[in-house]
């Protein structure tokens, strides 16, 4: 409630530049998701031969 009570619009233009940056950060934090997400994948084979091995031996 503050700060509606300035009403300043210097606050206002700030605010919205930031969104922009922010909107900006989502998408390269997508793809590095993505990339955790395939690195699991193979982390998760490797333990899967890992014991494959094993046996195998």
């Amino acid at each position: 409630p503050a700060i509606p009570q300035l009403a300043e619009p210097e606050p206002e233009p700030t605010v919205d530049r930031e969104p922009e940056p922010r909107a900006t950060v989502p998408s390269p934090t997508e793809a590095t998701a993505r990339e955790i997400s395939t690195e699991p994948e193979p982390s998760e084979s490797d333990q899967v031969r890992e014991p494959a091995m094993g046996p195998a031996m």
